[in-house]
Formats: C-alpha cells, sequence, structure tokens
C-alpha cells in the first residue's frame, strides 16, 4: 500500500511524483528485498487514488512509447505493471468539477485549486484527455469499477 502526499501540504505533482517513485521502486527490483516478484505488479486506486494511478501509468506509457519512438525497446523503461484495477475514480476532472458546482458543492472541494482553475489545468491532470493511442498501446489490462448509479465519476 502506498500513502502518497495529500492536499493541502502537496501539489498534484507531488502526489503523482509519490506514486510514481513507488512504481518505479517496485519494477526496479525494490520488491525483492521483501520477497516480492517485481513481474506482478498490479496497481489499485480507489476515488483520487483511482486517477493518480491512472496518470502515473499513463506517464510511464508514454515513457514506453517515446522509447519505441526512437528505435529502442520499450524495455529500457524499467518493468511493466501487469493490470490495473481503478474504483470509482475522477477521470474527467472538468466534468466532475462541474458536478461539484451544479450541487454547490465545489466551495467544500479542494479539486479546482489543486488541479488549476481552468480547463486546459483540469484537462492535463485528467485521464480521459491524457490518454493517445500511442499511450494506450503501451497500458497494461485495465478495470474501471463504479457504482452502478454513481453520476459523480
Amino acid at each position: 500500500v502506498v500513502r502518497y502526499g495529500l492536499y493541502p501540504s502537496f501539489t498534484m505533482e507531488e502526489m503523482l511524483e509519490d506514486i510514481s517513485a513507488a512504481v518505479d521502486f517496485a519494477l526496479g527490483g525494490g520488491l525483492e528485498e521483501f520477497g516480492g516478484d517485481a513481474s506482478k505488479v498490479s496497481l489499485m486506486g480507489h476515488s483520487a487514488g483511482a486517477q493518480l494511478v491512472a496518470m502515473a501509468a499513463l506517464r510511464r506509457a508514454q515513457l514506453r512509447s517515446n522509447a519505441a519512438g526512437e528505435g529502442e525497446f520499450p524495455g529500457t523503461v524499467p518493468g511493466e505493471i501487469e493490470r490495473l484495477l481503478l474504483v470509482s475514480g475522477p477521470y474527467d476532472i472538468p466534468r466532475h468539477y462541474e458536478w461539484e458546482r451544479a450541487r454547490g458543492v465545489h466551495i467544500l472541494s479542494p479539486m479546482h485549486i489543486v488541479t488549476g482553475s481552468s480547463v486546459e489545468s483540469q484537462n492535463s491532470w485528467s485521464p480521459t484527455y491524457s490518454v493517445t493511442r500511442e499511450r494506450a498501446a503501451h497500458l497494461p489490462p485495465t478495470l474501471l469499477l463504479h457504482a452502478r448509479n454513481d453520476a459523480t465519476v
């Protein structure tokens, strides 16, 4: 279980760096000292954790895509995530923020502070807007879960 920095003490970039560092540790052989197997690493997140795990996987997929585009074997990016399990995450930040605003709860939520107030900034933190064909080719099998009547994600 990875613990990452939380708002207001940490920025979104710092939260994502925490998760990415843990993934790099696990896939780079750090699990072996604890009896783990780096070839069987799955990532799971719930709510904001799902959004951050998705973004970490997308950044890693971009690195693998860049390596492949430069004629390098994508394996030059250490390790592979075996699968993703993402539960009830806000993958479309602008849409989620509008949902909050329509209900008057946006003033209680740090979302617009953490992800930025512009749609462009919010899009940059939204997995929905970060998936490209090139990145998708380097993503692991992914299971997205949410409650049947959950209209917020």
